[in-house]
């Protein structure tokens, strides 16, 4: 895949004809079963109005309108039935963007700049500039000390900014220990420029987590004292950079195995086959060469957190919250599970919380038992 090309950030939206089979289908099936119910309560209740069909033979007026009009509809229905490889994937082409934007939804809205960005929350004392292997000028926030200390790089969820995270996450914890820490800005988002949103967003991701990761160690830090901390999505960020780059410590906080376990968990009356195609649909495949530090070629593989983690062969840690209806519980278990701790400091800690409420209260302190855990693992 050559990820720079004519339209590589562009939305491809659905054709007419593929529109018109999404919406036909859609309102056809509601208007027909509106047309079933309300044909049943007038066969219950005809009424007075009456039409004569034949000499012994009448019906209400609402329920030959009713009848008639659930025939037709149920004819429509029953050709779309017949087309339905077609208006299937009608259905896919049309959920796209949707697909993607689910995945990186905090990318910046309604034509917003990264000038517009900067008028509003302005410039950061720490905030330096990096490129990506296919041109993008990304933004962070770097806080360095010296290269001697731990380095943690930290890639934020969905709907969070780098700004943000270096406030809270690092200001609350990493600083505190005196780590250098870098809070990285994904394309499209806040202070980065580009999109957030296109065809080839996986492979556009892990091509920031390089990125990012080029960065540091062109500050002339040692590979061996960076630690990859990703949170929600930011955790496909930071398996990226264990498994492609060999990066020894990866954090793992309230994330995913994969797109299509995430998906599934929350649109479970949708079957798991129709997410895998819909997935397949939204995002382009593609492998791309390694770069001087890479040690496997990036390749896509629907985000697939839980078979990165498998073949990892640095370590992980777990953060997971009970409460946590994005995540679920059995998502941060089998990532453990499939990178065990090799001592008998613990590799997966469980907070009372939710998805995203419980983190400042974490690193705050509140849970001793498994902050020092963490600190462990990270130190």
């Amino acid at each position: 895949m050559n990820p720079v090309h004519e339209g590589y950030y562009s939305y491809e939206p659905c054709s007419k004809s593929d529109c018109l089979d999404v919406v036909m289908t859609v309102a056809t099936s509601v208007l027909f079963a509106a047309a079933v119910s309300l044909t049943i309560y007038f066969s219950l209740n005809p009424g007075t109005q009456m039409v004569q069909l034949a000499p012994n033979c009448s019906i209400s007026l609402p329920l030959l309108v009713t009848s008639s009009t659930g025939a037709v509809l149920g004819t429509i229905l029953l050709v779309q039935l017949v087309r339905r490889k077609q208006v299937y994937n009608s259905f896919l082409k049309a959920f796209r963007y949707p697909i993607r934007y689910g995945f990186h939804s905090g990318g910046r809205k309604w034509g917003k700049t990264v000038r517009m960005y900067h008028a509003k929350h302005g410039h950061r004392l720490h905030e330096v500039s990096f490129y990506t292997r296919d041109g993008v000028r990304l933004r962070g926030i770097w806080k360095f000390l010296d290269q001697e200390r731990p380095t943690v790089i930290i890639f934020h969820g969905s709907g969070d900014c780098a700004m943000k995270v270096s406030d809270n996450l690092g200001r609350y914890y990493f600083e505190e220990k005196e780590f250098n820490t870098f809070c990285v800005e994904y394309r499209g988002y806040g202070i980065s420029e580009g999109k957030a949103v296109g065809p080839n967003q996986e492979m556009e991701a892990y091509l920031d987590a390089e990125a990012a990761l080029y960065f540091v160690l062109n500050q002339g830090v040692n590979i061996e004292q960076i630690v990859a901390h990703g949170f929600s999505i930011g955790g496909v960020y930071a398996a990226a950079l264990g498994y492609f780059f060999d990066v020894p410590k990866v954090v793992l906080d309230h994330t995913l195995t994969s797109a299509e376990d995430a998906a599934t968990s929350l649109m479970r009356v949708i079957p798991r086959f129709a997410i895998r195609d819909a997935l397949q649909t939204a995002y382009a495949e593609g492998e791309l060469p390694p770069l001087e530090f890479g040690v496997r070629p990036l390749k896509t593989d629907g985000f697939n957190t839980l078979a990165k983690v498998r073949a990892m062969s640095g370590r992980i840690f777990v953060i997971r919250g009970e409460r946590d209806w994005l995540m679920p519980m059995r998502f941060g278990q089998e990532l453990s599970e499939a990178n065990p701790s090799d001592s008998t400091t613990p590799n997966l800690v469980t907070l009372p919380g939710g998805h995203s409420s419980d983190i400042i209260d974490f690193v705050t302190n509140q849970y001793q038992e498994q902050l020092e855990a963490f600190s462990s693992f990270i130190s």
